[in-house]
């Protein structure tokens, strides 16, 4: 074998060589970044459930104090409806003779 064909074949696995180590490096790179969003993705869903669950939380709150306030308005609708409350009278008011 001539030594230009040997220096041909050394620098075509050499390339080559380089070609595969840069090829399995963008492939860890890429499981990589995937791995990553799929943890910050399940960060974000965590994160989201705790929101959705403290709304919950707020809304029954909310709920609660405004059955209380409507209860408050019946009763107040329910003492209004009856109408002035008669007023005692008083035996001490002397009348002229």
């Amino acid at each position: 074998m001539s030594p230009d064909a040997i220096e041909a074949i050394c620098a075509f696995a050499g390339i080559t060589s380089l070609g595969i180590i840069v090829l399995v490096g963008m492939k860890m790179r890429w499981n990589h970044k995937m791995q990553m969003l799929k943890n910050k993705g399940g960060e974000c869903v965590d994160r989201l459930a705790e929101l959705v669950d403290g709304f919950h939380d707020e809304v029954r709150a909310l709920r609660e104090e405004n059955a209380e306030l409507n209860e408050r308005v019946d009763f107040a609708e329910r003492l209004l409806s009856q109408g002035p409350a008669p007023q005692p009278v008083d035996d001490r008011i002397s009348t002229p003779i």
